[in-house]
């Protein structure tokens, strides 16, 4: 069952002083097509920001998936490699092969309880 809105943390309601981030794609996304909520732009200046080798490859994955004939494909494939090298190695993080089982099981529970 989904938690009710009032009971979800919400970004609004965060200090910009605080506990590291752990960033998702999404948060990537957002920032680099500018659409990210001002209250995101200032968490991600004052908070330490820890980063996924999950997230790493949905961004690079764009070096495949882009055509190289379209117009706007250098221009984005740069940016997404200016954002890849400013990842410092030391808070870059992957999952090891117990953390990938336990998220298969919680994806399977997750999956059966939802229907």
């Amino acid at each position: 069952e989904r938690r009710a809105d009032e009971d979800l943390p919400w970004v609004a309601d965060e200090p910009a002083i605080g506990g590291p981030l752990f960033l998702d794609t999404s948060v990537y996304l957002d920032v680099l097509q500018g659409r990210s909520p001002v209250e995101v732009d200032k968490l991600l200046t004052y908070r330490l920001c820890h980063h996924s080798s999950v997230c790493l490859s949905e961004l690079t994955h764009t070096f495949g998936r882009l055509d190289p004939k379209h117009g706007s494909t250098k221009a984005v494939l740069e940016t997404v490699e200016a954002t890849v090298e400013d990842i410092p190695a030391h808070r870059l993080h992957a999952p090891d092969a117990a953390i990938w089982g336990q998220a298969g099981v919680l994806a399977g529970l997750l999956s059966r309880l939802s229907n």
